[in-house]
């Protein structure tokens, strides 16, 4: 699956997914509890991206 980090950090010991209730672009933002990298699938996109 491919994704967009929104933001990457160094992973800890506790690394793992969890589905916050933010949303980018129609899709659920997914958190990482070990080190807070945040990320979006990109195949779960519902709204197109905004104009640069």
């Amino acid at each position: 699956m491919a994704a967009r980090f929104l933001v990457l950090n160094p992973c800890q010991d506790a690394c793992g997914t969890l589905e916050t209730d933010e949303r980018v672009e129609g899709a659920p933002v997914y958190r990482c509890p070990g080190c807070d990298t945040t990320w979006i699938e990109l195949n779960e996109r519902t709204e197109p991206p905004p104009d640069k």
